[in-house]
């Protein structure tokens, strides 16, 4: 069973992925994993996301991690739970698009920024 949960490993790392433990030798199956950091500016501190993996790189946003690896694993709260899930969604779709972009010819490039181009004069798209 997946499960979005927060793994701390022994560097000192924080991530947050979906988690699958392979009961027969305890390791950690992840799937799009972020390192989760906390940036201080000035008197606020903001979250922060960034790939664990260099997704550019790879054909699966995927990986074993070893069980000594690890130190803790926790149930992310539901807020931050749901905040993973809808900016892995983001950057999936970003990759589809750019996938999508890549496979086009010029002409067809043109003609899908014309059509956007008309739907937002017109007011079709979301602003």
């Amino acid at each position: 069973m997946n499960q979005v949960q927060i793994l701390r490993l022994r560097n000192g790392e924080d991530i947050i992925a979906n988690v699958e433990i392979y009961s027969a030798n305890g390791n950690f199956g992840v799937s799009n994993p972020m390192h989760v950091s906390v940036d201080y500016a000035g008197n606020q501190s903001n979250l922060v996301l960034s790939h664990w993996l260099p997704v550019q790189l790879i054909k699966f946003n995927q990986t074993v991690i070893k069980q000594d690896a690890v130190i803790a694993q926790v149930e992310p709260n539901d807020e931050f739970a749901e905040y993973y899930t809808n900016a892995v969604e983001k950057i999936q779709n970003a990759l589809r698009a750019k996938s999508l972009v890549n496979d086009m010819d010029d002409n067809q490039v043109l003609e899908v920024m014309e059509a956007l181009k008309e739907l937002s004069s017109s007011g079709g798209l979301l602003h």
